[in-house]
């Protein structure tokens, strides 16, 4: 009899953690999510300071969610920011070709500091700033060849460029002691 009541206890406990762990990651989702879609509502005087938002939910996202929870945060900061049309103007059209070099360098920032920092055990600061580099390199890339190609205005090639790099550093660096006290809360 015992030794079943003790089963049950473990079971309940198990079940308590799941569900914790559950809610955890769903209130994680949500505060990216949220950020993302409402940040070009409310920062698009400022493509530094949205950006800087957009990066620190994907750094966040790349810390603390995994699997299938990440692609919406990959893809909607560039799809929220097409639908409302302001920070880019009558060049917002122009935004709807970047889409997929976008949609790749958030990716390269996710999986850039989840592979180094996660996986390697890398610091953070070195994942985060190299996967900054990653994705800059990569956008601003992607961004002169479609300028080169005549697909793009040369303004595209400011706003993809140093701004991505900017914004990226800023936001490794506002979530740098971020991480750094919820690594020691988790211990």
């Amino acid at each position: 009899m015992y030794r079943g009541y003790k089963n049950l206890v473990s079971l309940s406990t198990l079940s308590v953690d799941v569900n914790q762990t559950l809610l955890k990651e769903i209130s994680e989702f949500s505060l990216y999510s949220s950020l993302i879609i409402l940040s070009p509502f409310f920062l698009y005087f400022s493509q530094p300071l949205l950006g800087t938002v957009v990066n620190a939910s994907l750094i966040g996202g790349a810390l603390y969610l995994k699997g299938k929870k990440l692609v919406p945060l990959i893809v909607l900061p560039s799809l929220v920011t097409l639908s409302r049309g302001l920070l880019f103007g009558s060049l917002t059209l122009f935004l709807a070709y970047m889409l997929p070099f976008i949609w790749a360098g958030n990716a390269i920032l996710i999986f850039s500091v989840k592979f180094f920092h996660l996986n390697l055990k890398k610091s953070y600061l070195f994942a985060s700033l190299f996967g900054s580099g990653l994705k800059f390199a990569f956008i601003f890339s992607s961004a002169l060849v479609l300028y080169i190609l005549g697909i793009i205005p040369v303004a595209f090639l400011v706003t993809m460029g140093l701004i991505q790099l900017f914004t990226a550093v800023s936001a490794s660096l506002i979530l740098w002691p971020i991480n750094t006290v919820r690594k020691k809360i988790r211990k």
